[in-house]
């Protein structure tokens, strides 16, 4: 049985819905249908092509949990900062080269920020401000003073490293793992376009 690509358009959700994975689909933003199901609470959109995420996202008030890692995001919008009933934010292995100020002590509920293995310099200080945060993933981010970009553990050993460390941008050397994720994330566009146009061929031969 031979997998049709997938449409954004063709997705009719349930209104009623509280849960939603589109992983791996070939996505390159989020579709409207999506962001209107005002009941969600939790939405996987990773190992996709996103490049953006839309100012409407901020009407997704349920949502408890959002996974967008995996992803071609180079920053994410202010308006994140609505959706104060997040729990879990997932940001990893994008090219983010900051973190939205909007990410702030308003988040009462958010107790686990993951944002490893993307292109951070610096981290916001309104994120140390959050009450609830107690996970906070920064590996891999290499521009990231001293041995923060190591860190994958609590907010306050992250801040006890912050005030260490301080100023210290020097770069370190990746691991051998690390220069494969590397490759891996600067191929991943090119690899998402080389699907895209093989399916659309694929369709073209069997119509």
């Amino acid at each position: 049985m031979r997998l049709e690509p997938f449409r954004s358009s063709e997705i009719i959700p349930h209104r009623l819905l509280e849960r939603v994975s589109i992983q791996g689909c070939g996505l390159n933003t989020i579709p409207p249908c999506i962001v209107s199901l005002k009941l969600l609470t939790s939405l996987d959109l990773s190992w996709n092509g996103i490049r953006s995420l839309p100012s409407s996202i901020k009407m997704m008030k349920s949502l408890r949990w959002l996974d967008v890692s995996f992803n071609c995001l180079t920053h994410v919008p202010e308006d994140i900062g609505k959706l104060t009933q997040l729990q879990t934010l997932k940001l990893g292995d994008n090219f983010l080269y900051r973190l939205p100020a909007s990410l702030d002590g308003h988040f009462f509920r958010l107790s686990q920020l993951h944002a490893q293995y993307n292109d951070l310099s610096r981290v916001p200080r309104q994120i140390f401000q959050i009450p609830s945060l107690t996970y906070l993933d920064l590996r891999g981010n290499s521009k990231l003073p001293g041995m923060i970009h190591q860190a994958s553990t609590s907010t306050a050993d992250v801040v006890r490293a912050l005030r260490e460390e301080e100023g210290d941008m020097s770069a370190r050397s990746l691991s051998d793992a690390n220069i494969v994720r590397k490759l891996i994330r600067e191929m991943r566009p090119n690899l998402l376009g080389l699907f895209n146009r093989l399916s659309a061929e694929i369709d073209e031969d069997e119509r």
